[in-house]
């Protein structure tokens, strides 16, 4: 939570956040990457490591941004 309020993020800034396994780093992403979305109408880059991951995410976000 401290994360995803802070100032930083809040404006849309490079924000570095290093958790342990489990942490929820996946998560802060994809919250920051959607209020980028749809608070800035910035575009978003999500680099994901295999293309079922990839296939995912883009079906969670079209439902979402729909």
């Amino acid at each position: 939570m401290e994360c995803l309020s802070s100032t930083r993020a809040m404006e849309g800034r490079n924000l570095v956040y290093a958790a342990p396994t489990s942490g929820g780093k996946s998560l802060v992403a994809e919250v920051l990457a959607v209020r980028a979305l749809v608070r800035q109408e910035r575009r978003v880059l999500v680099v994901e490591p295999y293309v079922a991951i990839v296939e995912e995410k883009v079906q969670m976000l079209r439902e979402l941004l729909a």
